[in-house]
This record gives structure tokens, sequence and C-alpha cells, in this order.
């Protein structure tokens, strides 16, 4: 759709947290034009996380996380929210290591594996 959520593991100022990202697309589909905003902020101490996305009948979704893939926990708030019919509908997963100012760096993601359930 149009509207998105993503939840990240974010480093900023040498230190890392988990983010929620809601954004809308405002220009033409593929532009690659969204507003975006951070919903929640969680410190995170470590460089490893493990995510986990819910889906729920009706579209509606929700995330958790957790350290050691055992012990899992939902956002604060436990927020629920709904995939919307557009350009495409439902969940897409995406892994992306990058610099969300568009600046050169050094960052980088490990990927060990993805489990449907």
């Amino acid at each position: 759709g149009h509207e998105y959520t993503y939840l990240a593991l974010r480093m900023e100022e040498g230190k890392n947290s988990l983010v929620l990202i809601s954004g809308k697309v405002t220009g033409p589909s593929g532009a690659g034009e969204a507003q975006e905003r951070q919903l929640c902020r969680i410190i995170w101490d470590s460089e490893e996380v493990r995510i986990c996305i819910t889906m729920r009948k009706g579209a509606v979704y929700s995330y958790a996380y957790s350290a050691d893939g055992k012990n899992y926990k939902q956002l604060p708030g436990n927020a629920l929210f709904s995939a919307s019919a557009c350009t495409w509908t439902g969940m897409k997963i995406a892994f992306a290591a990058c610099n969300v100012e568009n600046k050169t760096s050094k960052g980088w993601a490990d990927i060990d594996y993805i489990r449907f359930l």
C-alpha cells in the first residue's frame, strides 16, 4: 500500500536502538518519495535482534522483538497496524543496510535466516 511501517535496528551517535517507523508514500509509485515519522524508540544494547511480525485476520499485524529468539516482547502499547489496499496489499519483508541520510558509510547487516510459521 501507500502507507507502511517497519521495525529497524538503527545506529545513531554510536548507539543502537530499535525504531518503529510509519511512512506514507507522497510521490508517484516507484519514485521513492515518502514522509516518515518515528513511532517508538527502544535503546538496544546489542548488535543482534530477532523481529517477529504476526499477521492476524483482517490484514492486521503487529511487531515483537527479542534478544535471544525465545523471549519476545511486544512494542510499547501493543500497537496494531493494518495492511491497506493500493499498489500492493499485504506484507513485504525487506532487509537493508543503509544510511538514512544518503551519505557514504560503512554500515552492514548479516542476515542468518528467515523463518515463516
